[in-house]
This record gives C-alpha cells, sequence and structure tokens, in this order.
C-alpha cells in the first residue's frame, strides 16, 4: 500500500485485517517494525501483517481516528486484531519489538531463552529509545526540517547523536551483532546519513551497520511497504533536493495556516 496523500479523517478499512495492523512512517522507528515483522514472518512465527502508512506531513497523527489507537499521537503504533478477543493495542517502538518478541517469537528466533542476553538485548533496546532515537531525531530536526535554525540547539543535538554513535562504536568492536552473536531486537537500529553525521569515524559502527543493512531479511523488509527512502536516495541524488523542496513548502503552508503552533518531532 502506498503512503496517502491526503490526510484519512476517518480510520482506514484496513485498521480491521486479521492480526497484526502497524501504522507506519520512513523513519528510524517505523523501519524497526517492517524489519521485526518481515523477520517473524519468514520465521513462520507470523502468517503476514499489514502496513498502514501515516501522512505524516500533513498531520494525520492527529486524526482523533489515530489518537485512540496511540494517545502520544506518534507512529509506529501497532494492532493485533484476535478472532476471539477484543482488538489488542499496543504503541512506542521499544514496547511493540518487546510485545512481538515475547507474544510471537516462541523459539527466541530473535532474542534469548538465556535470562542475561536477554535483559542485555532490553538494555540496548532501551538504551535506543531513551538515547539514540531522540536526539537523533532531533539532530534531524535541526539539520533538516526547520526555517528558523537555532545554531546552539543544532550543535547540541549533533554532538550527542555523535557521543552516542561512539557509544555504539565501543560497544560493536570485535561483535558482529549486539548482543549474543546474532541477529535480535536490539540490532533493528538504523543510524543514517539524514542527520548529518557521517559513520565513517566509527569504524566497528559502520561494520555492523553496513552488516545489518545486507541482511535478506533486511533488505526484503525495506521494500515494504515500498523500498526505503534512504536505498532510493542513494540510487538518486536529486531525489534528497526535492524530498527537502516538498518538506520546506509543506512546514511555509503549515505556518502560515497555524501560526501559534509550536513545532516538534513528528514520528
Amino acid at each position: 500500500m502506498s503512503a496517502p496523500t491526503v490526510v484519512r479523517t476517518e480510520a482506514p478499512a484496513e485498521l480491521s485485517n486479521p492480526g497484526l495492523v502497524v501504522f507506519f512512517g520512513q523513519s528510524p522507528n517505523g523501519w524497526k517494525m517492517t524489519w521485526a515483522l518481515e523477520a517473524l514472518k519468514q520465521a513462520g512465527a507470523i502468517p503476514d501483517y499489514t502496513i498502514l502508512e501515516v501522512n505524516l506531513t500533513g498531520g494525520e497523527q492527529f486524526q482523533p481516528w489515530f489518537e485512540a489507537i496511540n494517545p502520544n499521537c506518534k507512529m509506529p503504533a501497532l494492532v493485533w486484531n484476535r478472532p476471539d478477543k477484543p482488538q489488542f493495542k499496543v504503541f512506542e517502538s521499544g514496547s511493540i519489538l518487546y510485545f512481538l518478541a515475547r507474544t510471537f517469537d516462541k523459539e527466541f528466533k530473535f532474542h534469548f531463552d538465556d535470562v542475561e542476553l536477554e535483559q542485555a538485548m532490553l538494555d540496548w533496546i532501551f538504551w535506543s529509545q531513551a538515547n539514540l532515537g531522540p536526539n537523533q531525531g532531533n539532530a534531524n530536526f535541526w539539520y533538516r526540517y526547520t526555517a528558523h535554525l537555532v545554531e546552539v540547539a543544532k550543535q547540541r543535538y549533533l554532538t550527542e547523536t555523535e557521543r552516542l554513535y561512539k557509544v555504539l562504536d565501543d560497544h560493536l568492536e570485535g561483535k558482529e551483532y549486539m548482543v549474543g552473536g546474532k541477529f535480535t531486537y536490539a540490532d533493528m537500529i538504523r543510524c543514517h546519513f539524514w542527520c548529518g553525521i557521517s559513520l565513517s569515524p566509527y569504524p566497528s559502527l559502520k561494520a555492523w551497520h553496513d552488516r545489518i543493512e545486507r541482511l535478506p531479511i533486511v533488505l526484503d523488509a525495506l521494500k515494504v511497504p515500498a523500498q526505503d527512502l534512504v536505498t532510493r536516495i542513494k540510487a538518486d541524488p536529486d531525489l534528497e533536493r526535492q524530498i527537502m523542496e516538498r518538506m520546506r513548502k509543506a512546514r511555509e503552508e503549515k505556518e502560515q495556516a497555524e501560526p501559534d503552533r509550536a513545532t516538534g518531532d513528528k514520528e
């Protein structure tokens, strides 16, 4: 299903599809969901899943029907349509990963039966949620999206993101994966050029990042629901300029329509 071009004021019919339905956007938090779901599907842990893209630019995440799924009005969010019980809702990407692991990954394909390894995996998932995600997201915002650049804010988040990349680089030295020598939910992290920081100064992080993105499961997941933006931008250098121009126009239109509304992270 392609990304919506208009804001849906009513819940899409696909929200009632049997099984797992995930609301998605092209961002690191969104990619965590498609990586996890595709991994579980290919492992035979789930039969299939439904992806619904959210019109983030248009503010679809603030519609009442979406707020009923995630009261924080962010994506991703997940619903589980069970045949014999009421619809079950989960929000926050780390919480969704944990839910998928303990509910569907009964054979521990992408997590651990060992308590200590499982805890180490959770440490890094929560670290990503509390540190890398918010800081990289804010770096993206100040580097890419605001027309009112505040250099102090930009440097603060770029510097902290660089520090966090160094934390990952140190942890990954000599390791193939984040925890336990196998691909797990802790490896479902994406650091990329959108915040303006190269991975070249972090050789262990870069090697791990490139290794993860070459995994067949991840390559398949990056085509859900359509080829990911990072791969498309790498193949078409002009696409980055086009995206930024569209974002600039959309932000100007929004600021003109809602001059008093505070800006913020839209994921």
